[in-house]
Parts: C-alpha cells; structure tokens; sequence
C-alpha cells in the first residue's frame, strides 16, 4: 500500500534528515505490522501529495473530509479530529476571529482543507502557500497578514523555526480525518477500511496514539519544564558514563541484570506501574487457561476515571496523575487479581467473588487523599460475569471488549455502572448505515419545510426545516433513525452546517416572494459545544434579510452544559438568532429555570397536543404553560396540530403559532413555495 502525504506537517508527519516521522506514519506502518498489507511511504509537497493519488502514483493519503473532496476521494472511516485557527504575527494580533477578517491578506495552502472552507467574500484575499510551513513564513515575512492551518501541526512549526507568529483565534472548523483514495478504488478503500478496524481492536492504534498523545495535545514547555528537561538528560548522560566506568573497572563485578530490567519496562505502565494491555492479557490468557484460578475469579471489570480532564483543567497536569497513581494503589486491595492501566485514566481488573458488582463499585468510588486535596474520583464501570466453560478463542480480548462495551453504553447514559448484556453490543444494521454516511455524506439527503401558521396575523409567515435521507436501499429514513448514530459518532457538525447552510438559501428566496420571516433548524448540544459554531452560524446569516434564524433544541441539550449554551446563546440572541425549546413538556425542566437561558419561544411536544381535546390534564399543561411563558415574555408554538376542534382551543388558550398536517406536512422546496404562492393568491 503507498501512502503519501506532506512533508511539512508535524507532529502528523513530517521529512527530517531523509528519514519521515510523525502519527500518520507510524499508523500507517502499524498496519504493515499486524500483517495486513506492506507499506511504502513518501512525503511530498501538499498539493503533489493530492495529485500523486488521483494520478494513481500513490494509493492512499491522510487528509480531512470535505463535500468537495468527496468529489475526487472516497474516505476510510474517520480515526482522528483536527481544528484550525488564524495565525499572525506577534506585533499586530489583532483579528481573532474568522468572521472578523476585514481586507487582510489570507495565506492559504494550494489544495488544503482552509482553500475549499474559506468564504467567497474572502478568496480575492489569498495569498498561495506550497505548504503548512510557508503558509506560517509568508506572515513572517509579512507578505499576508494572516494564515489558516492546523492548530497542532501550525503551533509545532512555530517553535520548530522559531517564527514571530502566534495563534490569535480560539480553534475552529474542527472536521474528521481519515484517509482517502482515488473515487472509484472501492477495493483499496475496504482494504484500508479493514485494516483501521482491526487495529483499533486489538489496541494497535491505541498504542500509536498513546506514544503520540503528548505531541497531539500540544503547548508550550514552561521553563521550570524545560529546566526539567535538560537536567534529565544531564543525568542520563552522566548515568552512561558512570555505568562505563564501572564496567571497565569492575569488569568481573556482576552488574544489575538489564534483561529483568527491561523485560519489566516493556509489560508494566511507567505511570502506575501495573501491567500494560498486552501483558495484561497474556497473563490473564495463561491463569484462565490453566485454570490456576481456582475458579475463584467471577468479575472482570473495566473502570474509567470519567473527571479526569476536570481535575487538569481545574488543579494542574500533576494533580490528575496522582489521581491515576492513587486509583492505581486502591486496587491493590486483596480481592483484586490481575490488574492493569490501558492508559488514560482506564483500568481493567478482574475480582474474587467475595464481592458484589456494586460493593466493587461502591469501594473504588470512594474518595481519594491526596497530597493536598481528597479528591471524589467518577467512575463509570463496565463488569463482566466470567464463565471459565465458555469457549472463547482469546479469552481475555473478548472479556475486554464486552466490559468496553458495557463501559461505552455507561457512559453514553450517563450511568455509573452496569453488567454486560448482549442488548449493549452495536446493531450491525446501525454500522452499515453509519458507514453509508461515512462514505456519502449528505449527498443523499433533502432538507423539507413545514410551513407555520401566525395565529396573530392569521397567515403563515414561518417554517421548520427538516432532514430527511433517501438512503439508496433503505428508502426515506427520519431524523429519529440516523441523527443518535451520527451523533455518538462524533459527526453531527457536518449535517447541522448543511442544514443551516440549507435553509438560508430557501429562507432568502422565499422571503423575496412571500411574506415568511423567520426559519427554524433543530441543533443539537454537540453543536453548542463545537468551537467554531458561533463564527459559522454569524457567516451563514450574513445574506438574511428580512428573515431570522431560529435555533430548535431540546431541553436535556440546554441541560447538558448548560454555561456553555447560556454563553452561546447569548452571544446569537445578540445577533438577531432566536433560540426555541423543542418537545417542551417531555423532560425535567421547568420555564423558570429555562428563563436563565435567552429563550423567545417554548415549543409544546405533539404528546400534549395531540390529546388537548379529550383529556383534561393536557388541557391544563397547556394552558398553564402559555400563561407562565407569556407571563416571561416567550411566545409559544404547539406542533402536532391536526384537526379544527385542535387549532380551536389553542387559539383560545393564546397560542402564538401553530404547525401541523392541518395546514401542510413537511414537503420539498419546490412544493412549499407552491403552497405559498396558492395562500397569497387567496
């Protein structure tokens, strides 16, 4: 397999010396290593590097996914999430932000990622770069007043040739990399595709991630770090020297045998000093094997420090490694067997059974004394029941991967622990379609409109925008089946943004025919929590006139960081974007709490509609709802609505707008501005 790629963009690859370096190359090596296909390697200029594989010179190259890439590649499954920013020089930082570049020049790499993103108004700007490092020495030389690149790779070429240069943007466009292959090479795709897989299973590319996470996750070296530093290597040198000597003059003396040594180093964690997955496994593989447990083991469990990154960000980098090392100490209690750190913050062990699940859970819960804090560690826990007649080809492996499985399932529930069940494990129907979007994007997609009715100027002056997927097989798919896959996966950015982009479009030309002033998009929490959301949404509506933007999300997606989304919010509301509160009613949250947030409308879930002419608690639910939500200066939309009776009493209630199939069911654009045109002849 040849891969390609650049020669100036480390710490993912880079040229040094005639020898290349970097995560990608060591990923891409360690399929060769698990015996999946020989690979060779070479490293070029960006846009050569692109070239050579659509000129079929080269097999593959690792690069982020883009609509207009898609065009010439087709994409593996995405392994990793990279972000820009703007870069300028350290004398005239001044723009921080995309949607605040004015006139300046824009240094941008031929062929990258920031070439097909950057908006229209802006691309007379651009001044070309070969690569990401000229792109950061045009600005140091001040041939443009800015550059678009990579956060890592940017920031590391910036200490690398000691450039006046300094980031000035909080990271945005964060956006999945994988690797692509010429459109059509259907049979190299799936090779690459099996391959990412089976190394993402058996901890191949855990390993090559671990070995590279220090890089990735980049910042500058403090001084007392880097005075750390060279007195290690100090130390080290003068250790060599003495072992020399020592060697000469007590040739016949025995020595501390390195092989242990060594052997030690290479199975235990250097930060817990428990052992590390692979010998985790051999051994546990050997014990179960041999039966030399005596049937005494029932638990294998799988731990994960879950405020880990909360106690760096909130007390320092030290802190939460003596968090590790503590947790690592608690599991020395007897009942504990095999025990092992898979890096991270993740522990995996196996328990006698004198305990319970819970009372494992309840003992490693419990707070932690540290040097200068106790420390209330999260756990979340996945526990598997171990049946030694199972038969099973790598008993360990499986035991950890269905204890993953049940940790992941925890997490994503926000639960504390749970015993694995079969009911956990992916569905195989879920994965094909989640590697259908993969593989096309959006290119199957529609966005519908429901039109909404003004009960206060008795006309219909709004609409929803809606997703629908004409998957090639499956048929017209809902947002209810695809949008939690593509969520959990990470890829949610990519369908919101083509949503709003979407509805701008159709809100803009229906505004310049039809008395319509205002378009709804449903986001997600994800978004709000994305870096560069702001600075898209304000680019987006930047061509809206006469017509607002309004933002649906659910009540848990307010809830789930709910001082970021106050902040976002904020920020949009200030803008003109409205935000709306959809399926009010189904989840914990009362109006005054929500009236924290900048909220102009609540909008009242199908469930209580649908039944507000036969049933009285519904009726009192809504009513009271649009009392308090006036009474809090919101208006209120109630969807769902279906018959006259329906329309009727939410009118008398003081219902603000109303959707439903009464008036018109989601339709293409094409449809909608027909059923616009037919309401304004009448």
């Amino acid at each position: 397999m040849r891969f390609t790629g650049s020669t100036f963009y480390p710490p993912f690859q880079w040229s040094q010396n005639n020898e290349i370096h970097g995560f990608l190359v060591d990923l891409e090596r360690q399929f060769e290593l698990e015996g999946h296909f020989a690979v060779e390697q070479n490293l070029a200029v960006w846009s050569d590097a692109l070239a050579a594989v659509l000129t079929e010179q080269a097999d593959a190259v690792a690069l982020i996914t883009t609509e207009k890439r898609a065009e010439r590649f087709d994409f593996s499954t995405p392994f990793y999430f990279v972000a820009h920013a703007l870069f300028m020089r350290d004398d005239v930082a001044s723009v921080g932000a995309l949607a605040a570049v004015t006139d300046e020049r824009i240094a941008v790499v031929k062929g990258a990622y920031a070439e097909l993103e950057l908006p229209p108004a802006l691309r007379a700007q651009i001044v070309w770069a070969t690569d990401e490092l000229d792109c950061l020495v045009l600005v140091a030389q001040r041939q443009a007043e800015l550059c678009i690149e990579v956060v890592q790779s940017s920031r590391h070429l910036i200490q690398q040739y000691n450039l006046d240069v300094v980031q000035t943007s909080p990271p945005f466009w964060a956006v999945p990399y994988a690797f692509g292959v010429r459109k059509g090479n259907t049979e190299t795709l799936a090779k690459i595709n099996d391959a990412l897989s089976s190394i993402i299973v058996s901890g191949g590319y855990q390993q090559v991630y671990d070995r590279w996470l220090p890089t990735l996750e980049w910042k500058n070296l403090s001084w007392y770090e880097q005075l750390q530093h060279y007195t290690g290597l100090l130390l080290v040198f003068i250790t060599l020297l003495i072992g020399i000597i020592a060697v000469l003059v007590l040739f016949r003396i025995k020595t501390v045998n390195f092989a242990t040594q060594f052997k030690y180093t290479a199975t235990h964690d250097s930060l817990t000093q428990l052992l590390n997955r692979d010998a985790f496994v051999n051994y546990l593989n050997q014990q179960l094997d041999n039966n030399s447990t005596d049937g005494a083991l029932r638990w294998f469990v799988v731990a994960r420090i879950v405020n880990l990154e909360a106690v760096t960000t909130a007390f320092s980098h030290q802190t939460s490694i003596e968090l590790v090392q503590q947790f690592a100490r608690r599991l020395e209690h007897p009942s504990f067997h095999s025990k092992a750190h898979l890096g991270a913050g993740l522990f995996a062990f196996t328990c006698h059974s004198d305990l319970t699940a819970e009372q494992i859970y309840e003992f490693i819960s419990t707070p932690l004394e540290m040097s200068n804090i106790d420390i209330d560690p999260v756990i979340a826990m996945g526990v598997v029941e171990i049946e030694l007649n199972e038969r099973l080809a790598n008993v360990t492996e499986e035991l950890l991967r269905r204890a993953l499985t049940a940790l992941s399932y925890v997490q994503r529930h926000h639960m504390q622990w749970l015993k694995y069940h079969e009911s956990f494990e992916p569905d195989p129907v879920d994965l094909m379609l989640l590697k259908d979007f993969t593989t096309a994007r959006m290119r199957d997609f529609e966005l519908l409109l429901q039109p909404q009715y003004n009960v206060h100027e008795g006309s219909m002056d709004s609409a929803e925008a809606l997703i629908r997927w004409h998957h090639p097989t499956r048929g017209i798919l809902s947002p209810a089946t695809f949008i939690p896959l593509i969520e959990q996966a990470g890829m949610m950015p990519i369908v919101t943004r083509w949503v709003i982009t979407k509805a701008c479009e159709y809100a803009q030309d229906l505004a310049k025919n039809y008395k319509v002033n205002r378009i709804s998009v449903n986001i997600t929490a994800d978004d709000l929590m994305e870096p560069s959301f702001v600075d898209f949404v304000l680019a987006a509506v930047i061509g809206l006139k006469g017509v607002r933007l309004c933002f649906e999300i659910t009540e848990t997606g307010l809830i789930t960081d709910s001082g970021v989304a106050q902040d976002v919010l904020r920020i949009l509301s200030q803008r003109g974007i409205c935000c709306s509160v959809d399926d009010f009613g189904t989840g914990y949250s009362s109006l005054s709490y929500l009236s924290l947030f900048p909220i102009a409308e609540v909008k009242l879930d199908r469930l209580f509609v649908g039944s507000l002419t036969s049933d009285e608690r519904s009726l009192i639910i809504i009513k009271s709802t649009i009392e308090l939500a006036h009474n809090l200066g919101m208006q209120v939309t109630a969807e769902g609505v279906e018959d006259q009776a329906t329309l009727d009493q939410l009118k008398a209630l003081g219902c603000d707008r109303i959707q439903g199939y009464f008036f018109a069911k989601p339709s293409s654009y094409k449809d909608v501005v027909q059923y616009f045109a037919r309401k304004l002849d009448s």
